[in-house]
């Protein structure tokens, strides 16, 4: 049922991302041709001709935004980061719309009204992912849009990622369990977290729990392991994160410098 609803959510979602840069794009074309300054520069195009690029548009923008990754749940990403993708997106599909328009020879469209477009959009998409995300964090921190995952990993990695989704309930990430390495864990706990299953045990205890994600948080150095169930989370509706192993990149000196 949650997945259902997840489906439904991101459509809407989709839909109202797309809606938002039509109506950008058909501001651009009232700021360049609406306004009493802009009318004096020359004759004003047909709003229909207009009108008739925004199916265009939407699939350009909807190429560029699944390309930067904009239509993925974001729970866990700094707002910063989805700033930059949205600007990058945009800037992708200006040059794709300018390439359109210069391809159509049967219509002259204004570049201006692209480059009022490239600037109003990403204001305008900003804007309302931040409303989102405000709305959507005070709904988790509520205990709303919840979000049930399981941590791979008992070591370091995993009790540092632990405390970082506890310090920031707004993610909505609800952990279920631990899942360790070793069979002498389970039943035990982490930092109040409970250790549910082995890693032989992974499949059982996707299918006893309903779980949205899955974070593998096991050292680099088991290479074998990790690959091995990423391969079979592959075949499960569960979304898979990788929490890097710091340790494995930076000696011992230098993580006591952190």
């Amino acid at each position: 049922m949650l997945r259902q609803h997840s489906a439904v959510w991101r459509a809407t979602f989709i839909a109202l991302d797309l809606t938002i840069s039509a109506l950008a794009f058909l501001g651009a074309y009232w700021i360049r041709f609406g306004l009493e300054w802009a009318k004096e520069v020359g004759d004003v195009p047909p709003f229909r001709a207009y009108l008739q690029v925004l199916p265009v548009l939407a699939l350009i923008l909807w190429i560029t935004n699944s390309h930067f990754q904009l239509y993925l749940p974001r729970r866990t990403t700094s707002f910063i980061d989805e700033m930059g993708d949205v600007v990058k997106s945009n800037f992708a599909a200006a040059l794709l719309l300018m390439t359109f328009f210069f391809m159509n020879r049967s219509f002259s469209y204004s570049r201006t009204t692209v480059a009022i477009f490239a600037l109003l959009n990403p204001m305008a998409v900003i804007s309302f992912r931040l409303g989102l995300r405000l709305v959507l964090r005070s709904l988790r921190a509520r205990g709303y849009n919840m979000r049930s995952a399981l941590i791979v990993g008992t070591g370091r990695t995993a009790q540092e990622l632990l405390h970082r989704l506890r310090k920031n309930p707004w993610t909505g990430i609800r952990l279920a369990g631990l899942i360790s390495r070793s069979a002498e864990m389970v039943g035990t706990s982490v930092h109040g977290i409970p250790v549910i299953g082995s890693t032989a045990e992974l499949d059982s205890v996707l299918d006893r729990h309903e779980i949205d994600q899955v974070y593998l948080a096991l050292p680099a150095s088991q290479k074998a392991l990790l690959e091995d169930i990423a391969r079979r989370l592959s075949e499960r509706f569960v979304a898979l994160r990788i929490v890097p192993d710091i340790s494995y990149y930076v000696s011992a000196d230098q993580l006591t410098n952190f």
